[in-house]
């Protein structure tokens, strides 16, 4: 009777071990799970933010861009007035020298 006793108890023994065995593969691969659960939240976060800095990077290269285009045709305008000021300032030279040219 001592003899299965302790048998029994040896079994209880043996099956509590492989409880507390399986309770530990369990929380672990719980574990795993959440902390591979927890990368895909952050690496998503991660795309996002990353995809924000690229439309705010093309967003300010748009801006430049069109600041770039405005600042060529200011270039341009000021250019045509100067040739027109040129063209102005020559043919009041001419004048001047025509008139001149009559007064003696």
């Amino acid at each position: 009777a001592a003899e299965a006793a302790a048998k029994a108890e040896q079994a209880e023994q043996k099956a509590s071990m492989r409880e507390a065995s399986l309770a530990a593969r369990e929380s672990s691969r719980a574990a795993r799970s959440e902390e591979k659960a927890a990368a895909r939240v952050a690496a998503k976060e991660a795309d996002l933010a990353a995809k924000a800095r690229r439309q705010t990077a093309k967003e300010e290269a748009a801006v430049a861009r069109a600041s770039s285009q405005r600042a060529k045709s200011e270039a341009r305008e000021l250019e045509a007035a100067e040739a027109k000021a040129r063209a102005a300032m020559a043919a009041a030279a001419e004048r001047a020298a025509s008139l001149e040219a009559e007064l003696q």
